[in-house]
């Protein structure tokens, strides 16, 4: 949604939803807000192997999580690795 909190209209995030009927392989691979960051990436899955309450989701990364429907501004590169927010790159599991 638009809105932070949810609810009215749906961002861009939750129209790509929709448009791919939320099949999750499909979902990840997209850039939804357009800031670079696949939308596996943002949510902790950046090689999409999570399946809706099937399997133990193991996700690659658990800090720096960010939403796929909102542009994060505050982005640093360390290495090769975004540190999201102002982080450092120990917060996303770098070196």
């Amino acid at each position: 949604h638009e809105t932070r909190e949810g609810g009215g209209t749906l961002n861009t995030f939750g129209q790509d939803y929709v448009k791919t009927r939320g099949i999750w392989p499909t979902l990840c691979l997209l850039d939804s807000d357009g800031d670079g960051r696949t939308n596996g990436y943002e949510l902790g899955d950046p090689e999409c192997l999570y399946v809706s309450n099937l399997q133990p989701s193991n996700p690659g990364r658990m800090v720096g999580i960010t939403h796929p429907g909102h542009v994060d501004t505050e982005i640093v590169t360390c290495a090769s690795t975004p540190c999201l927010n102002g982080g450092t790159c120990k917060d996303v599991g770098a070196d």
